[in-house]
């Protein structure tokens, strides 16, 4: 009887834990939730970055092939629309 109750009190456990995480995990269009994600993303307009740590970034971040709008955030978008309304540079797809 009592692993009975010891397994169901683990099966609920493991529930509420993983339930918790579906809400975290929620990403926009042509994002993805990363645990351990890139601290150097594509963003237009922005050369590669020549250093960048190997921190893990845990979040939602831009699906292959697109890249991040503007470099405090914004939506995910094909480097090929990246437009630069002041100087005309094009982006710097990796």
């Amino acid at each position: 009887m009592k692993s009975v109750q010891a397994l169901s009190l683990l099966t609920l456990l493991a529930l509420a834990v993983t339930g918790d995480n579906d809400l975290d995990t929620k990403c926009g269009k042509n994002e993805v939730w990363d645990d351990c994600a890139s601290s150097c993303p594509d963003i237009c307009f922005e050369p590669p970055a020549e250093l960048c740590d190997k921190k893990c970034n845990i979040g939602c971040f831009c699906e292959k092939g697109y890249v991040r709008e503007y470099l405090d955030g914004g939506k995910c978008v094909r480097p090929d629309t990246c437009e630069s309304r002041l100087t005309g540079r094009t982006s710097f797809p990796r």
